[in-house]
């Protein structure tokens, strides 16, 4: 069991420990030892099956560190995504983003623009039918080219 996997996906889903040991039929005190990553720490696979059901994810996930969480993709994270600390971490901004906070949204558009960041999210009309409400965040002269691929986008759209 990947603890930090799995305390990553309680964070994404706004879980707390008690929710889901109940969720997953185990006492919060096994709970906390898969959160800690104590070795040898044995997880019957019901319990695995359960909460790869819970967070909507493959068991073997909870076997592997997510690929933000490993040393080189985090760095380059937070290189590209977190440059000026406005969050604590790449992490918690791809969180943030997860949560559709304008000032994170804003931040993926911008690097990675309107179709790259739709297919990170994972929710295309999402994302732009959101556009107006994160733009201000973006800025001026990344704007200004995204306002017209949006507006050409929103014409094609509702035509």
């Amino acid at each position: 069991m990947n603890s930090a996997t799995l305390a990553t996906l309680m964070k994404a889903r706004n879980l707390t420990p008690s929710q889901i040991s109940e969720k997953v039929g185990v006492s919060r005190q096994a709970l906390s030892k898969w959160l800690n990553g104590q070795k040898h720490v044995q997880i019957r696979s019901d319990h695995l099956q359960k909460l790869a059901e819970l967070f909507h994810v493959s068991m073997e996930t909870f076997m592997n560190p997510l690929p933000a969480l490993e040393n080189t993709h985090a760095r380059e994270l937070e290189a590209t995504l977190n440059w000026d600390r406005l969050y604590p971490s790449a992490l918690e901004m791809l969180l943030a983003v997860k949560k559709w906070e304008p000032q994170a949204v804003a931040r993926l558009v911008q690097t990675y623009g309107l179709v790259t960041s739709a297919r990170i999210v994972g929710d295309r009309s999402a994302l732009w039918d959101r556009y107006p409400y994160y733009k201000k965040y973006i800025h001026p002269g990344i704007r200004k080219v995204l306002d017209q691929v949006w507006e050409q986008q929103w014409n094609q759209t509702s035509n």
